[in-house]
Protein backbone atom coordinates (compact mmCIF):
# COMPACT_ATOMS: atom_id res chain seq x y z
CA UNK A 1 0.00 0.00 0.00
CA UNK A 2 1.33 3.38 -0.96
CA UNK A 3 0.87 6.77 0.73
CA UNK A 4 -0.77 9.75 0.09
CA UNK A 5 0.86 13.13 0.28
CA UNK A 6 -1.15 15.65 2.14
CA UNK A 7 0.09 19.41 3.04
CA UNK A 8 0.81 18.70 6.36
CA UNK A 9 2.29 15.52 5.10
CA UNK A 10 1.96 11.89 3.89
CA UNK A 11 -1.10 10.00 5.59
CA UNK A 12 -2.22 6.38 5.57
CA UNK A 13 -4.55 6.01 2.38
CA UNK A 14 -7.28 4.35 4.92
CA UNK A 15 -7.36 7.77 7.38
CA UNK A 16 -8.35 9.96 4.23
CA UNK A 17 -12.14 9.75 4.83
CA UNK A 18 -14.64 11.34 2.57
CA UNK A 19 -13.16 12.89 -0.10
CA UNK A 20 -13.82 15.76 -2.41
CA UNK A 21 -11.38 15.42 -5.38
CA UNK A 22 -11.22 18.34 -6.87
CA UNK A 23 -11.55 21.80 -5.60
CA UNK A 24 -10.01 25.51 -5.05
CA UNK A 25 -9.46 27.30 -2.10
CA UNK A 26 -6.86 29.71 -2.34
CA UNK A 27 -5.93 30.96 -6.17
CA UNK A 28 -6.00 33.59 -8.56
CA UNK A 29 -5.35 33.20 -12.33
CA UNK A 30 -2.24 35.31 -13.96
CA UNK A 31 -2.86 38.99 -15.41
CA UNK A 32 -4.84 39.62 -18.08
CA UNK A 33 -7.31 37.21 -17.24
CA UNK A 34 -7.99 38.27 -13.40
CA UNK A 35 -8.83 41.70 -14.21
CA UNK A 36 -11.00 40.59 -16.58
CA UNK A 37 -12.48 38.16 -14.62
CA UNK A 38 -11.99 38.68 -10.58
CA UNK A 39 -14.87 36.73 -9.53
CA UNK A 40 -12.01 34.29 -10.27
CA UNK A 41 -9.37 35.19 -7.47
CA UNK A 42 -9.95 33.79 -4.28
CA UNK A 43 -7.84 35.17 -1.45
CA UNK A 44 -9.64 35.89 1.40
CA UNK A 45 -8.10 33.17 3.99
CA UNK A 46 -11.29 33.82 6.74
CA UNK A 47 -13.91 32.90 3.33
CA UNK A 48 -11.69 29.61 2.86
CA UNK A 49 -11.62 28.68 6.37
CA UNK A 50 -15.66 28.99 6.50
CA UNK A 51 -16.09 26.97 3.18
CA UNK A 52 -13.91 24.94 4.16
CA UNK A 53 -15.19 24.37 7.56
CA UNK A 54 -18.94 24.11 6.26
CA UNK A 55 -17.89 20.86 4.15
CA UNK A 56 -16.19 19.38 6.85
CA UNK A 57 -19.29 19.62 9.17
CA UNK A 58 -21.60 18.16 6.16
CA UNK A 59 -19.06 15.48 6.56
CA UNK A 60 -16.00 15.88 5.08
CA UNK A 61 -12.58 14.94 5.63
CA UNK A 62 -10.25 15.35 2.45
CA UNK A 63 -10.00 18.05 -0.33
CA UNK A 64 -8.21 17.93 -3.45
CA UNK A 65 -6.82 21.69 -4.15
CA UNK A 66 -6.07 21.62 -8.23
CA UNK A 67 -4.64 25.31 -8.21
CA UNK A 68 -1.15 24.77 -10.15
CA UNK A 69 1.97 27.12 -10.77
CA UNK A 70 0.15 29.09 -13.26
CA UNK A 71 -2.54 29.63 -11.61
CA UNK A 72 -1.69 31.31 -7.99
CA UNK A 73 -0.84 27.89 -6.15
CA UNK A 74 -0.22 29.13 -2.39
CA UNK A 75 0.66 25.84 -0.52
CA UNK A 76 1.65 27.84 3.03
CA UNK A 77 -2.17 29.16 2.89
CA UNK A 78 -3.43 25.62 2.14
CA UNK A 79 -1.01 24.35 5.05
CA UNK A 80 -2.80 27.01 7.65
CA UNK A 81 -6.37 25.63 6.55
CA UNK A 82 -5.51 22.66 6.83
CA UNK A 83 -4.58 22.96 10.51
CA UNK A 84 -7.22 25.38 11.20
CA UNK A 85 -10.25 23.12 10.12
CA UNK A 86 -9.01 19.40 10.20
CA UNK A 87 -9.63 18.83 6.39
CA UNK A 88 -6.46 16.58 4.90
CA UNK A 89 -5.60 19.03 1.78
CA UNK A 90 -4.05 17.60 -0.96
CA UNK A 91 -1.92 20.29 -3.11
CA UNK A 92 -0.90 19.96 -6.68
CA UNK A 93 2.36 21.00 -8.85
CA UNK A 94 2.23 20.88 -12.31
CA UNK A 95 0.19 23.47 -14.90
CA UNK A 96 -3.82 24.44 -16.17
CA UNK A 97 -3.32 24.67 -19.53
CA UNK A 98 -1.66 26.30 -22.32
CA UNK A 99 -3.13 29.72 -22.17
CA UNK A 100 -2.37 30.59 -18.61
CA UNK A 101 0.83 28.09 -18.72
CA UNK A 102 2.52 29.77 -21.86
CA UNK A 103 4.27 32.44 -20.00
CA UNK A 104 5.63 30.06 -17.43
CA UNK A 105 6.99 27.45 -19.85
CA UNK A 106 7.64 28.71 -23.55
CA UNK A 107 10.98 28.72 -22.92
CA UNK A 108 11.71 25.88 -21.08
CA UNK A 109 12.38 22.01 -22.13
CA UNK A 110 10.31 19.12 -21.00
CA UNK A 111 13.64 17.94 -19.01
CA UNK A 112 13.29 21.11 -17.55
CA UNK A 113 9.80 21.13 -16.94
CA UNK A 114 9.98 17.33 -15.23
CA UNK A 115 12.98 18.58 -13.08
CA UNK A 116 11.00 21.65 -11.63
CA UNK A 117 8.28 19.19 -10.97
CA UNK A 118 10.12 16.52 -9.29
CA UNK A 119 11.85 18.37 -7.29
CA UNK A 120 8.51 20.30 -5.90
CA UNK A 121 7.70 15.96 -5.49
CA UNK A 122 10.74 15.54 -3.64
CA UNK A 123 12.12 18.59 -2.00
CA UNK A 124 9.20 20.16 -1.41
CA UNK A 125 8.21 23.79 -2.03
CA UNK A 126 9.44 26.38 0.34
CA UNK A 127 10.85 26.77 3.31
CA UNK A 128 8.72 24.52 5.07
CA UNK A 129 9.06 22.04 2.04
CA UNK A 130 5.57 21.73 1.24
CA UNK A 131 4.83 18.30 -1.16
CA UNK A 132 2.34 18.19 -3.40
CA UNK A 133 0.50 15.10 -4.02
CA UNK A 134 -0.79 15.27 -7.72
CA UNK A 135 0.61 16.28 -10.96
CA UNK A 136 -1.56 18.25 -12.98
CA UNK A 137 -1.86 19.23 -16.59
CA UNK A 138 -4.37 20.36 -19.12
CA UNK A 139 -5.40 21.01 -22.50
CA UNK A 140 -7.51 23.85 -23.97
CA UNK A 141 -10.87 22.85 -26.03
CA UNK A 142 -10.15 21.19 -29.65
CA UNK A 143 -6.56 20.06 -30.32
CA UNK A 144 -4.08 20.57 -27.88
CA UNK A 145 -1.22 23.32 -28.49
CA UNK A 146 2.28 23.78 -28.53
CA UNK A 147 2.25 24.43 -24.82
CA UNK A 148 -0.39 21.37 -23.76
CA UNK A 149 1.61 18.78 -25.22
CA UNK A 150 4.21 20.03 -23.07
CA UNK A 151 2.86 19.85 -20.01
CA UNK A 152 1.29 16.72 -19.97
CA UNK A 153 5.02 15.05 -21.72
CA UNK A 154 6.47 16.75 -18.52
CA UNK A 155 3.59 15.46 -16.25
CA UNK A 156 4.09 11.93 -17.63
CA UNK A 157 7.85 12.34 -16.53
CA UNK A 158 7.46 13.14 -13.51
CA UNK A 159 4.99 10.59 -12.40
CA UNK A 160 7.21 7.82 -13.74
CA UNK A 161 10.20 9.38 -11.42
CA UNK A 162 7.60 9.81 -8.65
CA UNK A 163 4.78 7.60 -8.10
CA UNK A 164 2.57 10.56 -8.25
CA UNK A 165 -1.06 10.58 -9.97
CA UNK A 166 -2.04 12.44 -12.38
CA UNK A 167 -5.15 14.49 -12.73
CA UNK A 168 -6.25 16.17 -15.78
CA UNK A 169 -8.13 19.45 -17.36
CA UNK A 170 -10.39 19.10 -19.85
CA UNK A 171 -11.76 22.24 -21.24
CA UNK A 172 -15.34 20.67 -22.05
CA UNK A 173 -14.73 17.15 -21.15
CA UNK A 174 -14.42 16.37 -24.42
CA UNK A 175 -10.20 15.77 -24.51
CA UNK A 176 -9.98 13.25 -22.03
CA UNK A 177 -9.42 10.39 -24.69
CA UNK A 178 -6.23 12.60 -26.39
CA UNK A 179 -5.10 13.57 -23.02
CA UNK A 180 -4.71 9.63 -22.51
CA UNK A 181 -3.55 8.60 -25.57
CA UNK A 182 -0.34 10.97 -25.56
CA UNK A 183 -0.25 10.07 -21.57
CA UNK A 184 0.02 6.59 -22.98
CA UNK A 185 2.97 7.16 -25.57
CA UNK A 186 4.84 8.32 -22.82
CA UNK A 187 4.08 4.99 -20.96
CA UNK A 188 1.78 6.08 -18.36
CA UNK A 189 -0.71 3.20 -17.10
CA UNK A 190 -4.37 5.15 -17.75
CA UNK A 191 -5.14 3.86 -13.88
CA UNK A 192 -2.57 6.36 -12.58
CA UNK A 193 -4.73 9.41 -14.25
CA UNK A 194 -7.65 11.35 -12.70
CA UNK A 195 -9.14 13.18 -15.87
CA UNK A 196 -11.58 16.01 -14.89
CA UNK A 197 -15.05 17.55 -16.03
CA UNK A 198 -15.75 14.67 -17.40
CA UNK A 199 -19.48 15.39 -16.46
CA UNK A 200 -19.36 18.83 -18.83
CA UNK A 201 -19.88 16.08 -21.40
CA UNK A 202 -22.84 14.59 -20.22
CA UNK A 203 -23.07 11.42 -22.92
CA UNK A 204 -22.80 8.14 -22.05
CA UNK A 205 -20.99 6.97 -25.24
CA UNK A 206 -18.30 9.52 -24.14
CA UNK A 207 -17.96 8.06 -20.95
CA UNK A 208 -17.95 4.89 -21.41
CA UNK A 209 -15.27 4.85 -23.74
CA UNK A 210 -13.42 6.94 -20.99
CA UNK A 211 -14.04 4.07 -18.67
CA UNK A 212 -12.83 1.52 -20.54
CA UNK A 213 -9.56 3.20 -20.78
CA UNK A 214 -9.14 2.07 -16.67
CA UNK A 215 -8.79 5.77 -15.81
CA UNK A 216 -10.80 7.34 -12.70
CA UNK A 217 -13.47 9.85 -14.24
CA UNK A 218 -13.54 12.81 -12.10
CA UNK A 219 -17.41 14.45 -12.22
CA UNK A 220 -16.45 17.50 -10.63
CA UNK A 221 -19.01 19.96 -11.60
CA UNK A 222 -21.51 18.75 -9.17
CA UNK A 223 -23.78 21.73 -8.03
CA UNK A 224 -23.02 23.57 -11.56
CA UNK A 225 -26.28 23.33 -13.16
CA UNK A 226 -24.77 25.23 -16.06
CA UNK A 227 -22.83 22.52 -16.97
CA UNK A 228 -25.92 20.10 -17.28
CA UNK A 229 -27.98 19.21 -14.56
CA UNK A 230 -27.48 17.14 -11.60
CA UNK A 231 -30.10 14.90 -11.81
CA UNK A 232 -28.46 14.00 -15.44
CA UNK A 233 -25.04 13.26 -13.61
CA UNK A 234 -27.06 10.86 -11.32
CA UNK A 235 -28.64 9.02 -14.00
CA UNK A 236 -25.21 8.71 -15.68
CA UNK A 237 -23.53 7.48 -12.55
CA UNK A 238 -26.17 4.80 -12.35
CA UNK A 239 -25.03 3.70 -16.39
CA UNK A 240 -21.48 3.19 -15.22
CA UNK A 241 -22.19 1.75 -11.96
CA UNK A 242 -24.48 -1.00 -14.14
CA UNK A 243 -21.79 -1.53 -16.54
CA UNK A 244 -19.19 -2.13 -14.01
CA UNK A 245 -17.37 1.05 -13.92
CA UNK A 246 -18.25 1.67 -10.32
CA UNK A 247 -14.53 2.14 -8.99
CA UNK A 248 -13.68 4.36 -11.12
CA UNK A 249 -15.90 7.26 -10.49
CA UNK A 250 -15.02 10.37 -8.06
CA UNK A 251 -16.75 13.70 -6.87
CA UNK A 252 -15.77 17.22 -6.64
CA UNK A 253 -17.40 20.53 -7.87
CA UNK A 254 -14.45 22.61 -8.61
CA UNK A 255 -15.99 25.56 -6.97
CA UNK A 256 -13.22 28.28 -8.56
CA UNK A 257 -15.35 31.42 -8.28
CA UNK A 258 -16.39 33.80 -5.25
CA UNK A 259 -19.94 33.32 -6.82
CA UNK A 260 -19.96 29.91 -5.89
CA UNK A 261 -19.63 30.38 -2.38
CA UNK A 262 -21.94 30.62 0.03
CA UNK A 263 -19.79 32.75 1.95
CA UNK A 264 -19.81 35.04 -0.83
CA UNK A 265 -23.16 35.70 -1.42
CA UNK A 266 -23.17 33.05 -4.09
CA UNK A 267 -24.03 28.86 -3.87
CA UNK A 268 -23.43 26.01 -4.27
CA UNK A 269 -20.82 26.25 -1.52
CA UNK A 270 -18.59 23.67 -0.58
CA UNK A 271 -21.26 21.56 1.57
CA UNK A 272 -23.37 21.16 -1.34
CA UNK A 273 -21.72 18.32 -2.67
CA UNK A 274 -22.33 15.85 0.68
CA UNK A 275 -25.24 17.74 1.70
CA UNK A 276 -27.59 17.43 -1.07
CA UNK A 277 -26.06 16.13 -3.93
CA UNK A 278 -25.34 12.72 -2.27
CA UNK A 279 -28.36 12.50 -0.53
CA UNK A 280 -29.96 12.91 -3.81
CA UNK A 281 -28.16 10.09 -4.86
CA UNK A 282 -30.02 8.08 -2.45
CA UNK A 283 -32.92 9.14 -3.24
CA UNK A 284 -32.29 8.16 -6.79
CA UNK A 285 -31.48 4.35 -5.25
CA UNK A 286 -27.62 4.53 -5.80
CA UNK A 287 -26.66 1.93 -3.47
CA UNK A 288 -24.82 2.88 -0.30
CA UNK A 289 -21.86 0.77 -1.23
CA UNK A 290 -21.25 2.63 -4.46
CA UNK A 291 -21.43 6.16 -2.60
CA UNK A 292 -18.83 4.78 -0.05
CA UNK A 293 -16.41 3.39 -3.14
CA UNK A 294 -17.35 7.05 -4.54
CA UNK A 295 -16.76 9.15 -2.33
CA UNK A 296 -13.76 7.00 -0.21
CA UNK A 297 -12.63 3.87 -1.45
CA UNK A 298 -12.14 5.26 -4.93
CA UNK A 299 -10.37 8.77 -4.00
CA UNK A 300 -8.20 6.55 -1.41
CA UNK A 301 -7.01 4.68 -4.39
CA UNK A 302 -6.20 6.70 -7.10
CA UNK A 303 -4.51 9.26 -4.46
CA UNK A 304 -1.80 6.80 -3.36
CA UNK A 305 1.35 7.73 -4.81
CA UNK A 306 2.76 4.22 -5.73
CA UNK A 307 6.03 3.54 -7.75
CA UNK A 308 5.72 2.01 -11.52
CA UNK A 309 6.27 -1.81 -10.16
CA UNK A 310 3.61 -1.52 -7.66
CA UNK A 311 0.89 -1.38 -10.74
CA UNK A 312 2.56 -3.14 -13.40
Amino acid sequence: MGTIQTVLGPIKPDVLGIADIHEHLICSPPSPWRDQDPDLVLDDYQKATEELQSFKDSGGSALVEWSTLDYGRDVLTLQCLSIQTGVHIVAATGYLKGRYCAPFVAEKSIANLVDLLVDELTEGVGDRGVRPGVIKAGSGPGSMNAEDEKILRAAARAHHRTGVPIVTHTETGTEGLEQLSLLREEGVNASRVIVGHVDRNLDLASLLSLAETGAYLAFDSVGKEKYGSDKTRICLIRKLLDGGFGHQILLGSDLGRRSYWVTHGGNPGLAYLLSQFVPWMKIEGIPHSAIQDILVNNPREALQIRRREAWM
